[in-house]
Parts: structure tokens; sequence; C-alpha cells
């Protein structure tokens, strides 16, 4: 069986999102939570600088890396 893969870097998914004033982490999970009323729930609050990243972070990095692929594919197909 084959599977596709494709790589999207971390400036990809920075650069996407700075479209929607998001320009780090927690704001680009903002941005995920707003068009999603099910991961609202579950946004972390905003690391302070002493604090460790929050496990639930990794959902949002998940979701980011699902929205960038879909808005590539959509492009291409165009």
């Amino acid at each position: 069986m084959k599977i596709e893969t494709i790589l999207l870097p971390n400036a990809d998914i920075q650069t996407h999102f700075k479209q929607h004033n998001a320009r780090n982490k927690h704001q680009i999970a903002q941005v995920i939570a707003s068009h999603y009323d099910v991961l609202k729930r579950i946004l972390p609050p905003k690391r302070k600088i002493w604090m460790s990243e929050d496990t639930r972070m990794s959902v949002f990095k998940a979701v980011s890396m699902v929205w960038l692929y879909y808005v590539t594919i959509n492009t291409c197909k165009k």
C-alpha cells in the first residue's frame, strides 16, 4: 500500500496564518478555535514565559496542518 505524504514546514503554516493576523502559536490556535466551536473549550490560556507549552496545543498544531493541507489542495485544483 502506498500512502501519499507531503511536507508542511512550520514556516508555511506561519505564512498562511499571517493572513489572519496570527503570528505565534497561541494566536494561530485562537484563529482555529474561532472557526471550530468544539475547539473553543480546549483552547489553553496564553502561556507565560516560565510555563511549558500546554499539551492541548498539539491538537491545534494538527488542525493547522490539516487546514494548510486543505487550502493547498484546493489551490492546486484551480
